[in-house]
């Protein structure tokens, strides 16, 4: 079992604890655990014990005001919002007489969570912002009367214990290859000056990942522009976006994993000037006008947040393949730029030794006829 116990004897009447047998849940199975009461010297005044299972989003934004309207308000603000998912109730025992004798007990529990609207624990920082998706067991004595348990309740007479929750994959949903088509994108300088156009196409093999899978993108391009492309970069992007009450937002964007290639190791993305030269003297490498298929992977990390749209707290992802171009002023990156979903499995929350970010190979895809 596992405790989460901050509670000290001292000369308290009473005592509760609280343990679950397993730290992580996915949505669907049951929590078993116990709650420890002891008592002691005299009779305690109690009518029942009561467990409660809540889950909510929590946020805290803070920001600066601009102009304070009296030199006695702080300029720092933290606005702190919640909204609940999931609130069950589960009457543990019933005491005759409103009376618990002196003693300790034991009461085992078993509460099954729903299958579906839960989303997975999660939580994000952002300087003294933050926001959470967080569950907790909290296991409370139920005085009498409402107003002996609004005088008398104190903390021994309630204990918490905070849970992780994994949301069940989704049946509703099921998980595509995304071609994004051959683009033509026109190359801009400064002042607007075309220098010709870029082509650049990809393929990602699903729509939903989990953390610690691979994710293949086959990518196609071909430079027909005066301006060189350093290199190809293919990234995973996770932004985590969370709302107080009056509507300011924080916004937090994380790199999961990343892909590169230099330019010049892609006969077909020279310039026009230096293919110019290169033939000049006799030195081109021929290649496709269409360009070969590659194939890049990437490793999706185990810290991967899910994606997620709540009132408070949303987690987007998207995957991005770029021609990134000399850090001139104001030049065009051609970028290909989908949605994707990432959703975990129970059995894959344990974090490995891999990396957070990966560039496990690359290999040229043989085109069909």
């Amino acid at each position: 079992y596992y405790y989460n116990n901050n509670i000290t004897m001292g000369n308290s009447p009473v005592k509760l604890g609280l343990s679950t047998e397993q730290k992580t849940y996915e949505s669907g199975e049951v929590i078993r655990g116990r709650v420890y009461l002891q008592v002691n010297r005299t009779a305690f005044k109690a009518q029942s014990l009561q467990l409660q299972f809540m889950g909510e989003e929590f946020s805290i934004v803070h920001y600066r005001r601009s102009n304070s309207s009296s030199r006695n308000e702080d300029p720092e603000v933290y606005e702190t919002a919640h909204k609940p998912i999931i609130d069950l109730n589960v009457p543990l025992a019933k005491f005759a007489d409103n009376t618990i004798q002196p003693g300790q007990y034991e009461f085992p529990f078993a509460l099954e969570l729903p299958s579906n609207h839960m989303p997975s624990s999660m939580a994000c920082r952002h300087g003294e912002s933050r926001c959470e998706i967080r569950y907790k067991l909290e296991a409370k004595l139920q005085r009498p009367n409402a107003m002996m348990m609004m005088m008398m309740q104190n903390k021994n007479e309630i204990a918490t214990q905070f849970v992780t929750i994994y949301a069940a994959p989704s049946s509703d949903e099921i998980p595509r290859e995304i071609n994004m088509q051959e683009e033509d994108y026109p190359v801009h300088t400064c002042c607007c000056v075309n220098r010709g156009t870029m082509r650049l196409g990809s393929d990602i093999s699903t729509s939903i990942v989990c953390p610690q899978e691979q994710l293949d993108v086959t990518f196609v391009c071909q430079n027909n522009s005066r301006i060189c492309v350093e290199q190809v970069r293919i990234a995973m992007m996770e932004v985590v976006e969370w709302t107080a009450n009056s509507g300011k937002s924080i916004t937090s964007k994380h790199e999961l994993a990343r892909f590169e290639l230099r330019g010049d190791s892609i006969p077909e993305l020279s310039s026009r000037g230096q293919q110019q030269h290169n033939y000049n003297n006799k030195t081109h490498t021929p290649f496709s006008p269409i360009g070969m298929h590659r194939r890049a992977t990437l490793l999706i990390p185990h810290n991967a947040r899910d994606t997620y749209q709540g009132q408070l707290v949303r987690v987007r992802h998207a995957l991005t393949v770029t021609l990134v171009t000399p850090g001139m002023c104001c030049v065009t990156n051609p970028q290909n730029c989908s949605l994707m979903k990432i959703q975990r499995r129970l059995q894959s929350v344990q974090p490995t030794a891999a990396t957070t970010t990966t560039t496990a190979r690359l290999e040229l895809v043989p085109q069909q006829q």
